[in-house]
This record gives C-alpha cells, structure tokens and sequence, in this order.
C-alpha cells in the first residue's frame, strides 16, 4: 500500500504519508489504537487502516476488537477522515470503506449475543475483582442455546433453571437482559430476588454494565430511583426501555407490563412464593418474544420451585427445565502430579465411604449431553474430576459428602434431597424416577 500512497504523491493526488506515524490514546489503562497511515491531502488529513480481502465474505477481514477501537478513535477525531483500505484480489484494485459504513458492520456483529457480552460488557472476575469482558463459559453457551431454540420455536423464552454454585446463570440472565433494554425501543425488564442484598448486588452488576460500555455506542440513560436503570431521557425520547429490579413480593411491579422477567433463587421465596411469582408472571404476556426465568438452588422438597420444577420436568408445563451437573465447569478439576499418582488414585476409586463408595466408582465416565444451536455437545466425568470432588468434600465441605451434593449436585434429584437433608421423600413430593 505504501507503493500505492508514493505513485498517488508524484500524481499530485496526495502531498504525503507517513507508515504508524504514532500512537491514538482511546482510554486509560493503555488502551491505544496504532494507525497504518497518516496521508495528507491538499485540503485535509485521514487515518488510513490496511486490512486484507476475503474472497469468502467480499469485505476487509480483521476482528471485532480492531473495528471497535478504529470507531472510537474516527469519534474522538472527528476533524480527521477514517478510511478502511483493502486490496480487491478480485479486481486487482485498491477499495475503501469509511468509518461510517465500519460503524453500520459493527451494529450488525452486535446482534450476536456472545459477540455484544464480550465487547460491550465487563463483569467482576471471582478472585481478583478486576473488571474483565464477559465471555460465556460452556454452561451459558449451552443456556444461551436453550433459550434462543425456544424463542425460534415458541415465540418466546420460558425456562426454569436448577442451578449449583458459580455457574454463572445469573450473570448470563442479567447480560441478556441488558442487551435486551440497551438495544431495543419501549421494553421493560425487571429481576425479583430474595433478599435486600441480593436485589442490591445484582443491580451492582447493571451498573457495571453500564459504567464500562463503550461510550462510543452507549445509549443515552438513566438512573430512575435506587433500582431502575432507563434507556432514554428524562424529558422523554430515545429507547424509553427499563431495567429494575424489587425484593420478593413484587408490589412494585404487580400489574406493570414486563417483557422479560428473571426470579432469582425462588426456593428462597418463602411459604408465599407461589403468591408472588403468580403476580409476578401475569404481568408477562404470552408470545411476543416475551421471557420468564425461574432460577434456584435447591432449598430442600415440596416447596414451590420444587413442584414447579418437576412439573415441568414431566412437560405438564409451558417452562423448560435445564438442570447443569458440577462436571461441566470446566475449573472443577485437579490434575495429578505423574501417572503413578493416577494409578494409585484409580485402584482406590469406589473404596472409600466418605467419598460415597461405590457411588464415586459409579460417577466415572458418567456422560450427559445437550442440544445446542451448533449440534450436540457431551461433557464426561474424568479421573481428574473425581480428584477435585474428594478434595472440595475434604476441605470446603467439611468432610460431608451430603454437603458436597447440595453444593454440587450431580443430577437433579440429588440437589433436592441433599438440601432438605432428607434420606427419603414422601410419595406425595417424590419426582419421577
């Protein structure tokens, strides 16, 4: 290209350029954009960006992360022209495309859900606290699946989730949600927790949302109230689209018409749960693209969210019910030092009773699998698997294996019994088998 810029300077066409002439500054945290070429023209300056040609889509091929920063700086310089160049291997020609027509591209890729959660929204990484982008782990894939299947078939999203500990679901509700209220006109999202405290650590996490969203396609809003996010102004205009949130009973929102409604940890509802998550759910219409999420830990048989769960379960229901065993994240694992370690440690699989006996034995290669939107994906327990699982029921779980079930349950059943510390159920409560 530089060729190309020296023939164009002895035509007349441009006086001069420069190859990476410097370095752009687009935020803290040495966040920099490095342009190809500064070419000056008789009447103006423009920021050319050299990207390669794919025969496969007929555009410039570079990743999202690059059309992001090369919008942010064609913003904060706006006195400058922004040009995409590429060389057409069909042609045999030089092509560009303007920073505009850049900006129209990414709107598109940010229609994908995984694409907008890794480059629009942070979330607060476990342990360090640093402000990461998120990416979906393979359980929220797979929930991002389930529910984009039901929503193409159905018309709408209606999924109740049996969760273990850390899977992240309500991170992934609360970024659907976001994306839902950030990018679309006149919508109302709304999440119910349990507790004060929980009502407030999720709205922490919308206003995290918020807070790092790239400025250069932030939509204007907000804050209306302790635990309301609003897209829009104040005066009226923009998206006019809401995220709020309330503790369990759900009088602020009784009668409201809501879109997409999360209750989070409903087995902590109380002996009115029912009640609440009745009112709650009218106030969602049938159809439209519409959703309701119930999610929960298990709190013990027989209350609402069980019944609702396995209601569901036996398709007497219009909910789906997604249940994701402690296998499938993919850090629960511990891998051994050398393969006499391994051998030692499977001749003594199963023969321990604080690990459950037989069950352990039992466990190994035990496979569950998934429809997702790209086909089927398997996930199998491993020896190294069943390493953490010893070392998480000695350590965090005090040596009680029962303990080790209601945390990390292996299959739904077991999350249930385990949380009401129950040997047996009562015929009147029993699931199917």
């Amino acid at each position: 290209y530089a060729d190309h810029l020296r023939e164009k300077q002895q035509g007349g066409v441009i006086v001069d350029y420069k190859y990476e002439p410097f370095g752009i500054r687009l935020a803290q945290h040495r966040c920099h954009y490095h342009p190809d070429f500064m070419v000056v023209y008789p009447d103006r300056f423009a920021i050319h960006e050299v990207k390669a040609y794919s025969k496969k889509t007929k555009k410039p091929r570079w990743e999202d992360d690059a059309i992001v920063k090369f919008k942010v700086a064609a913003s904060l310089y706006s006195f400058w022209e922004f040009w995409i160049v590429y060389f057409n291997t069909d042609t045999g020609q030089w092509n560009t495309s303007s920073s505009k027509a850049q900006y129209l591209e990414l709107m598109r890729r940010l229609q994908d859900h995984e694409t907008y959660f890794k480059y629009c929204l942070k979330i607060s990484e476990f342990g360090t606290k640093n402000m990461i982008p998120f990416r979906m782990n393979s359980i929220q894939k797979i929930l991002h699946s389930v529910a984009e299947m039901q929503s193409r078939d159905e018309g709408q999203v209606r999924i109740i989730v049996l969760k273990a500990r850390r899977a992240g679901i309500s991170t992934y509700i609360q970024a659907r949600m976001f994306k839902y209220g950030a990018t679309n006109f006149n919508k109302r999202s709304h999440i119910t927790t349990h507790s004060k405290d929980t009502t407030q650590e999720m709205f922490n996490m919308a206003r995290a949302f918020a807070e790092y969203y790239p400025k250069h396609i932030k939509p204007e809003m907000y804050y209306s109230g302790k635990s309301e996010l609003r897209w829009g102004r104040k005066e009226g205009g923009g998206l006019n689209s809401s995220y709020s949130l309330s503790t369990v009973e759900g009088s602020e929102v009784r009668g409201a018409a809501i879109d997409m409604l999360h209750c989070s940890e409903v087995a902590s509802w109380g002996h009115r749960a029912r009640e609440y998550a009745t009112g709650l759910m009218n106030c969602v219409v049938q159809g439209h693209n519409t959703e309701i999420w119930l999610e929960s830990t298990a709190q013990g048989v027989g209350n609402f969210f069980y019944k609702e769960y396995w209601r569901s379960d036996q398709n007497n229901s219009a909910f789906k019910p997604v249940f994701f065993p402690w296998y499938m994240m993919d850090e629960y694992r511990m891998d051994f030092t050398d393969e006499n370690e391994r051998d030692e440690f499977m001749d003594g699989l199963g023969k321990e009773d604080r690990y459950g006996g037989q069950e352990e034995a039992d466990l190994l290669e035990r496979e569950v699998t998934y429809e997702t939107l790209d086909g089927e994906v398997n996930f199998r327990v491993t020896p190294e698997q069943l390493k953490w699982r010893r070392y998480m029921i000695d350590g965090n779980c005090q040596g009680d294996l029962q303990i080790f079930h209601q945390e990390y349950p292996s299959y739904a059943r077991e999350a249930f019994v385990a949380s009401g510390r129950s040997a047996s159920l009562p015929c009147s409560v029993c699931p199917p088998a």
